[in-house]
């Protein structure tokens, strides 16, 4: 009984952290090999955005099995931009159309 409540309450803490978004600053390496400071938007454990601070560089996270998959998206910066900007409450808060890709 002892590890199936261990179990369960690891499952408990997945599926909080899986409800939440969070908001963090990172240095992400390019394709082109360079690197960035980022702001980088996770929501659950699945999802992920990042926009640099001049809104030029923007990408998107998929989560896998060998951890997080970066796809470049620098076409969605200024939306990417807009949904950081409207969690830090530095905006009002309005829909916002984010690039996805569902594998």
């Amino acid at each position: 009984s002892e590890r199936f409540q261990n179990i369960a309450g690891i499952l408990n803490e997945v599926n909080k952290f899986n409800r939440e978004i969070t908001v963090t600053s990172e240095v992400r390496k390019l394709t082109d090999g360079t690197s960035v400071e980022v702001i980088v938007l996770y929501i659950g454990i699945g999802k992920a955005y990042y926009v640099n601070g001049k809104g030029n560089v923007a990408g998107m996270g998929t989560a896998s099995a060998d951890g997080w998959i970066w796809t470049p998206v620098n076409e969605s910066a200024a939306q990417i931009a807009k949904a950081i900007a409207i969690y830090k409450n530095e905006i009002a808060a309005t829909f916002v159309q984010l690039p996805i890709n569902i594998q």
